[in-house]
């Protein structure tokens, strides 16, 4: 049995949780950021997962957490296969990006982003352009 119904409304407007006008836009290798996302992530606190994303202009990426509770540290190093734009810093949810990178078939991801303020666009990276999907992050605030 197949049950539908059809909803006569409309359809809220996406646009504006997509970040405008991103400056920034890093590519980088999934397999390898992945990895190193997990391995920051064992020691990122349980309460707001914070993992703190710093891109230098010469496309270097380095990946930090602290943990308040127990004291611990980690911090992990990834190139970009490309950077373009000025550097910046960045704070994220670590388990947000880790289950985009887990859905993610392709070999190369994109970040594109405008500061610290705004939201992130993860995008697979696709030879094509075809069947394109973006995932929103939000930023989490650095204090």
């Amino acid at each position: 049995m197949i049950y539908s119904r059809l909803l006569d409304t409309t359809f809220p407007a996406y646009e504006k949780v997509i970040a405008p006008e991103t400056d920034k836009v890093a590519v980088v290798d999934k397999m390898s950021f992945l990895e190193r996302v997990k391995r920051v992530a064992m020691v990122a606190e349980s309460k707001n997962r914070a993992v703190v994303f710093s891109f230098d202009a010469e496309g270097k990426l380095e990946m930090s957490v602290r943990n308040p509770e127990t004291g611990d540290e980690g911090k992990e190093y990834e190139a970009c296969e490309s950077f373009d734009g000025e550097a910046v810093t960045v704070g994220f949810n670590v388990d947000f990006v880790i289950e985009f990178l887990n859905v993610c078939k392709e070999e190369k991801i994109s970040i594109k982003m405008k500061d610290p303020e705004h939201q992130s666009l993860f995008e697979p990276v696709l030879e094509n352009g075809e069947g394109s999907h973006k995932y929103v992050v939000m930023p989490l605030r650095l204090d």
